[in-house]
C-alpha cells in the first residue's frame, strides 16, 4: 500500500516496533511504504490545528490510529488490555508531542485529567 502524501510535513504515522512491549513508534513520513498493521498515516493537511475545532478533530484521528496500530493487543485477558492501554497511551503521547501545537497540547492535557479523575473515582 502506497502513502500518498502532498505535504509530508502535515502526516504522522504510528508504527509499533516488532514485540516491543506496548512501544508505539511515531515519526514523519515522506512518500514511502505504509504496511498495516504496524504503521498507520494520519493526515492532517486538512486542518488547522491552530483551532479549537482542528486540535480537536486530529485528537480524535491520532486516538483512532493509536487504537489500530495498538490493536494488536487483544485485550482478552488483563495482560493484554494494559499492553494495549500502554500502547495506545504511548502513541498518542508521541504523536501530541511531534505535531507541537498548543491547542492539541491542551487538548491532549485535559484528556489525560478527565482519565485520572475518572479512574480515581472508579476506584471509591
Amino acid at each position: 500500500m502506497k502513502a500518498h502524501i502532498k505535504n509530508p510535513a502535515r502526516v504522522i504515522f504510528l508504527a509499533l516496533a516488532p514485540l516491543a512491549a506496548a512501544a508505539a513508534m511515531l515519526t514523519f513520513v515522506d512518500q514511502r511504504e505504509v504496511s498495516p498493521p504496524d504503521r498507520l498515516a494520519v493526515s492532517y493537511a486538512d486542518l488547522d490545528v491552530n483551532t479549537a475545532d482542528g486540535a480537536a478533530v486530529l485528537f480524535h484521528r491520532i486516538r483512532v490510529a493509536a487504537g489500530e496500530v495498538c490493536s494488536i493487543y487483544d485485550g482478552k485477558n488483563p495482560a493484554q488490555a494494559a499492553l494495549r492501554k500502554s500502547c495506545t497511551d504511548r502513541a498518542v503521547t508521541q504523536a501530541v508531542a511531534v505535531v507541537d501545537k498548543p491547542l492539541l497540547s491542551d487538548r491532549y492535557l485535559n484528556e489525560i485529567h478527565q482519565q485520572r479523575n475518572r479512574e480515581l473515582m472508579a476506584s471509591r
